[in-house]
């Protein structure tokens, strides 16, 4: 009851500082409801770094025609903020009330107008904690559906602010479809993004320079994709994948995609060589998306029994694969280990992400597959790498697709797709995790006018990544690269050892 005493206090003071101090909107002889406020983006109850940009929002149904928000700091600060649809709130005013109530809570009352009538909500709280988030996050951009595009590109958006720069759109240059694209520990100068088509290659860029990279080769399966940077900076995981897709004919699964063949292997930049080991080559197993331990003696996988394809597609199921590796050599180890085997009990494994540290370890479960997005079922999972116990991310997950996850430079930020805002666009989300593993509440990439924002969106964000810096990306050295077609061709090793 006493808390329930403080929020009505709370609600009162908000309310006579609304009257002093809004102009253009006033609110007047509110009717008081003990019910959260029904806003969109949900940011009702998230914990928030100190550094993120400010979260407008607007009541979630459109029977209102204004809104006015209280935002009340620990410390007696207050930030008020109003609209029609949605608030804006001062950018220079929220930073600071963030910065003067980190590691405490904001009390936010929401106020909507519906008709001629106000209405008052019941105040929740937004947890501001002082791990900040990366500076920025790079993606894809492109239609839902993948089985098409027309204009798709990769981007770079500021986490403080809402600023969006193109970094290289299809339309530019070869008008092909643009992927697969990773930083090396957030390093903006650090970069590999595989471009398709005629003029297709794998580009790298470190430290200004480009390259130009032809990743087919006779003893591969295809070109170089998923790619995962070792720690060093001097080798790249990445699968070569033959993929396929198809059409289911019931409602809740539309499409497919999925591998006919797939290897993995590592490339050693210094050396231009793909080099692997016929463990992992093995014409038995499906392997796919590769990741290096935090401490680069390891390379983890995702490994399924082969199956015919497609007619058992819905047959292929990855466990979570270990293989030791010797950053001074670059030589794989002789021995598979299975961390997690979910195959028996029916489950599949993608993605796997471990923590700078070491510690934690999250990839996607699904019924099957390899390509998470598609299943509704996707959800994220966390292996305590100490322990090998493994759990559901019951915290951040959706009752739709939650899967393309990436860890901060400080491990406490998870960014992930999700379709949970319609069931078909991937949007990207923000959950806070602890020390302990435990995720909190997420929250939606901030934005100007969201509601409107997302719901003219007709594109979905894929393969979201933290990013430490602006990236320098020149698009047009690029397209004049891969307009040459003077590619450089990597070079297969003798198995596992380096020539």
């Amino acid at each position: 009851m006493t808390k329930y005493y403080n929020n009505i206090l709370i609600l009162l003071l908000s309310f006579a500082f609304l009257l002093s101090s809004c102009n253009s909107i006033s609110v007047t002889n509110p009717i008081h409801s003990n019910e959260l406020p029904d806003i969109y983006p949900d940011y009702v109850d998230i914990t928030i770094p100190i550094n993120i940009a400010p979260l407008d929002f607007g009541m979630k149904s459109d029977d209102y025609n204004a809104i006015v928000v209280s935002f009340a700091g620990t410390h007696g600060d207050t930030l008020t903020a109003k609209g029609k649809k949605s608030i804006e709130i001062d950018s220079k005013k929220w930073q600071k009330l963030l910065a003067d109530n980190t590691n405490d809570s904001i009390s936010v009352s929401v106020y909507g107008k519906k008709g001629d009538d106000w209405y008052s909500f019941r105040p929740y709280q937004l947890y501001v904690v002082p791990d900040s988030i990366d500076y920025s996050i790079v993606y894809r951009l492109i239609a839902p559906g993948y089985q098409t595009y027309s204009k798709m590109g990769i981007y770079q958006r500021s986490l403080a602010d809402y600023k969006q720069n193109s970094l290289y759109e299809n339309t530019q240059v070869t008008n092909s479809c643009v992927n697969c694209h990773t930083f090396c520990k957030g390093d903006p100068n650090r970069s590999s993004v595989h471009f398709r088509g005629k003029y297709g290659a794998t580009m790298l860029q470190i430290d200004g320079t480009m390259t130009a990279l032809e990743s087919r080769t006779d003893s591969t399966l295809g070109t170089a994709v998923y790619p995962y940077w070792h720690p060093s900076g001097q080798y790249i995981a990445y699968s070569t994948n033959q993929v396929r897709q198809l059409f289911h004919t019931t409602a809740t699964d539309l499409m497919e995609t999925f591998d006919m063949n797939s290897d993995v292997y590592v490339y050693d930049i210094n050396a231009n060589q793909i080099f692997y080991n016929q463990g992992i080559k093995n014409n038995d197993f499906f392997e796919t998306n590769p990741a290096f331990s935090a401490d680069g003696k390891s390379l983890y996988f995702c490994r399924a029994t082969r199956r015919e394809m497609p007619k058992e597609v819905t047959k292929v199921r990855y466990d979570l694969c270990r293989i030791d590796f010797n950053p001074e050599n670059g030589n794989l180890g002789d021995k598979i280990d299975t961390l997690v085997m979910v195959s028996d009990a029916g489950k599949s494994i993608s993605l796997p992400r471990p923590t700078s540290d070491g510690k934690y370890l999250v990839y996607t479960q699904t019924n099957y597959g390899c390509f998470p997005l598609y299943h509704k079922e996707a959800d994220l999972w966390i292996l305590n790498l100490e322990t090998l116990e493994t759990a559901p991310m019951s915290e951040v997950n959706s009752d739709y697709a939650d899967a393309f996850h990436n860890f901060s430079s400080n491990d406490r930020w998870l960014v992930f797709g999700s379709r949970r805002e319609d069931g078909m666009h991937t949007r990207p989300y923000f959950a806070y995790v602890d020390k302990e593993g435990v995720g909190r509440k997420p929250f939606l990439l901030p934005q100007r006018e969201p509601k409107e924002y997302y719901s003219n969106l007709m594109l979905s964000y894929n393969c979201v990544e933290f990013v430490n810096g602006p990236v320098d990306f020149d698009s047009r050295i690029a397209g004049s690269m891969l307009y040459s077609g003077s590619n450089k061709q990597m070079k297969v090793a003798n198995q596992n050892k380096k020539e």
